[in-house]
């Protein structure tokens, strides 16, 4: 068994230090980066998937973003249908026949004759109920990717304004939901709109929440962020591990990471 020498950083973050994540200025919550939908998953993992049915609107029946509507988000949607997340729009019959929308040179992606195609602002809604075992534990929306801009809604209030196309990031909403409630995710989602990256090869602007959507639970102390980095001519392994916590929770004096090593 060759020996490995475990190298650990540590970086204790507090929910006040703006500066470890970045804080949009539409709804002033930090996005934190995430994993959706995981290949492997701990069985300790306290996650609802929102995959499956969603109510779906387009613009003809959406008002705005403005704050002024915020009751549109819990009154009845005229002319809603169902639409499966994740997965684009137009591959379930939203828009009409027509020419595909690119960002490219004509030259370069050429318009194709599509069969379904809808530009422009869709909303999105689904509710759930948060188990009464998430009490007194931190509550996380976490966003998988959606083409091209994102705005989300928990229970009315602002919560996030995604526009990286690929990126996964979680939002802690702890104080907008009440374990043992109904929780209301809304989304209004836009593909007539650049996004940061992840367009231009593209040959049709499609939309949609084309990943996964996820609640998920964790302890006030938690570890945030893990990874492994192997020298293998060296036989060592650097280990990194991002623990934080919030506000209220107790800071721990003296961190310690117990790490197992099974060799085959």
């Amino acid at each position: 068994m060759v020996p490995l020498m475990f190298a650990l950083l540590s970086t204790l973050a507090t929910a006040d230090d703006d500066a470890l994540r970045g804080v949009e200025s539409w709804a002033w919550r930090r996005a934190w980066p995430a994993v959706v939908n995981p290949v492997v998953r701990s069985p300790r993992a306290q996650v609802i998937s929102l995959r499956g049915a969603w109510e779906f609107v387009t613009r003809g029946v959406a008002p705005s973003r403005h704050p002024n509507w915020v009751a549109f988000y819990s009154q009845s949607w005229p002319g809603a249908r169902t639409l499966q997340v994740p997965g684009s729009w137009e591959a379930q019959g939203v828009g009409e026949p027509g020419p595909s929308v690119t960002w490219d040179p004509k030259w370069d992606h050429g318009p194709r004759q599509l069969r379904h195609v809808y530009m422009g602002e869709a909303w999105y809604r689904r509710t759930v109920d948060l188990p009464a075992a998430w009490a007194g534990q931190r509550v996380w929306l976490k966003v998988g990717g959606l083409r091209s801009q994102g705005w989300f809604w928990v229970n009315g209030t602002r919560v996030a304004w995604v526009d990286n196309y690929c990126g996964t990031y979680k939002y802690d909403i702890t104080d907008l939901v009440e374990p043992g409630q109904p929780v209301t995710v809304v989304a209004a989602v836009n593909n007539d709109l650049p996004s940061r990256k992840g367009q231009m090869v593209s040959s049709h602007r499609f939309g949609g929440l084309y990943r996964d959507v996820e609640l998920e639970a964790t302890p006030p102390s938690r570890i945030d962020d893990a990874w492994v980095r192997g020298d293998l001519d060296q036989g060592t392994a650097l280990v990194h591990v991002t623990l934080a916590r919030a506000a209220e929770a107790p800071a721990l004096a003296r961190p310690v990471l117990r790490v197992a090593v099974e060799t085959a």
